[in-house]
């Protein structure tokens, strides 16, 4: 190394040395600029986690990137702030219309609930172990109702979930349609191959139902049906009988049609 090139060295390293100091010195005057460093630079390490861990779960319909992160960030202080339980049915209570109920009463879930995770879009829960023969029929659903119910259903990928997975449709074309079908442009169910748990419309009062046996919980978001609901995964074919009889009662009350078995 060239003399002068070693001295450029020494002094670039002596300044740095000088300036980290210096901060520190400051730092130690002043403890509240020290507190608010720290907790700024461990807010920036718990976020970067955050968003690596949303993307690599899947984000669902929410743009995978900072934009949609920081829209799903806004939504999460928000519900923080209105301390609004998603898993109380009495709101669907007031929106029950007699006559339109398609479920018997449902056992309760055993166990309870399981660990939702905290990123309210894409909502999900912490994955359980689920037989891989029960998780294929879970994800054959979609594609078992619209074989059965041809003229009732379309299969396509779903839009609420980016197109991610596949889900069943009402045809536009049935004079019995729902109105709330309407808002979610007649998408009626889907199941999430993260964690195996589903979103499907139900009637207020079958929705209601659901959740009252731990079998599901509300949606995060306003501007949805109050019946579009998450539903727990199955962890066996058991529980997998009870949801295909949910999903059967969405399909009936998105269509008007009943097709429980």
């Amino acid at each position: 190394m060239e003399p002068s090139a070693s001295a450029a060295t020494l002094s670039t390293r002596l300044r740095l040395q000088n300036t980290a100091a210096n901060v520190v010195h400051r730092l130690g005057r002043s403890p509240l600029t020290a507190i608010t460093c720290i907790a700024t630079l461990l807010g920036a390490i718990w976020s970067i986690r955050d968003y690596n861990a949303w993307i690599s779960f899947g984000t669902g319909g929410t743009p995978a990137n900072l934009s949609g992160y920081w829209r799903i960030t806004k939504l999460r202080l928000a519900l923080l702030m209105s301390r609004r339980n998603l898993r109380d049915p009495t709101p669907l209570d007031l929106k029950a219309v007699t006559g339109l109920a398609f479920l018997d009463r449902l056992p309760n879930r055993k166990g309870g609930r399981p660990q939702i995770l905290p990123r309210p879009l894409p909502q999900r829960q912490n994955p359980e172990p689920i037989p891989p023969a029960t998780k294929d029929r879970l994800m054959a659903l979609m594609s078992k109702l619209q074989s059965e119910y041809p003229e009732l259903l379309i299969l396509k990928k779903s839009a609420t979930e980016g197109g991610s997975t596949d889900a069943i449709y009402a045809k536009p074309d049935l004079s019995t349609l729902s109105n709330d079908a309407d808002v979610l442009k007649l998408e009626i169910a889907h199941a999430h191959p993260q964690d195996s748990s589903l979103h499907l419309l139900l009637s207020p009062e079958d929705a209601a139902k659901v959740i009252r046996a731990d079998w599901g919980e509300r949606f995060p978001l306003h501007y949805v049906p109050d019946g579009w609901i998450m539903v727990y995964a199955p962890r066996d074919d058991a529980e997998l009988d009870v949801i295909e009889k949910i999903v059967r009662a969405s399909v009936a009350y998105a269509t008007g049609i009943p097709v429980l078995k």
